[in-house]
């Protein structure tokens, strides 16, 4: 079997246990056209943001505002941190890459309650909070690029940028809500089969001659792509929807 059809199988098994765990919520929602189209509401992701909002992180932002340090500075650190993940994973060691993989996500979890709990959530925070959260992606990838997984890391850096950009890019064709759109491959199920993959690799770096980390990669750039190509068709159906002209 071909690695790019082994990446596709594994895919297909990971997307099926997240099409499980989202329990997705199909609703109907109709246009000012009497266009319907279905839309997925709840995404993993999101459902392990509020668990661990939830659980933990209303306590941690509240001690972390205790300290007075602004919700931006917090949301930076992340840059310094994503860089000790990308050297180790570079070098090989994943335990610590995986480590400092969960510090630099677990910011990007932390930041907003800080900002809450000081008051000072803001456009700009969340606009300047989504800008690190790609550069850091970024960084951390380039662990991958440095390690022998040259293709794969570029391949699944594309993937991410892209599903990413989909959403925004039809803000400036069309007005739009900020709702869930319906894709796989988003970041938080991204930094959850990265770190895992990390994790496995640090215990069993080889399954039949095949380095885990080359599978888990080719996992991630199946779903990213395909969560891409799903936008682009989301997309068109809220353009035309919008009454733009069908192509």
């Amino acid at each position: 079997m071909s690695l790019p059809l082994l990446g596709t199988y594994f895919a297909k098994l990971i997307n099926g246990f997240l099409n499980f765990m989202n329990s997705a919520v199909i609703q109907e929602r109709q246009s000012n056209d009497s266009v319907v189209w279905k839309e997925r509401k709840t995404m993993i992701g999101n459902k392990v943001r509020k668990w661990t909002q939830e659980q933990f992180l209303n306590d941690i932002g509240k001690a972390i505002a205790k300290l007075k340090i602004h919700p931006n500075v917090v949301s930076a650190t992340a840059l310094l941190i994503a860089p000790v993940s990308c050297y180790f994973i570079a070098t090989g060691n994943y335990w610590l890459g995986a480590v400092f993989a969960i510090f630099a996500a677990g910011v990007d979890f932390i930041d907003g309650s800080v900002a809450r709990a000081m008051n000072k959530a803001s456009k700009f925070g969340s606009y300047f909070d989504a800008m690190l959260d790609k550069y850091v992606e970024c960084i951390i990838y380039l662990g991958f690029i440095l390690n022998n997984f040259a293709l794969e890391g570029f391949l699944a850096i594309t993937g991410s940028l892209l599903i990413s950009y989909a959403k925004p890019r039809v803000a400036i064709v069309i007005p739009i809500d900020n709702h869930d759109w319906p894709a796989i491959g988003e970041r938080s199920e991204r930094l959850i089969i990265l770190i895992v993959g990390l994790i496995i690799s640090a215990i069993f770096p080889v399954v039949l001659g095949i380095p885990i980390l080359k599978i888990v990669l080719w996992i991630i750039i199946v779903i990213t792509h395909v969560g891409a190509i799903q936008r682009i068709i989301y997309a068109r159906k809220l353009i035309i929807a919008a009454g733009g002209n069908k192509a």
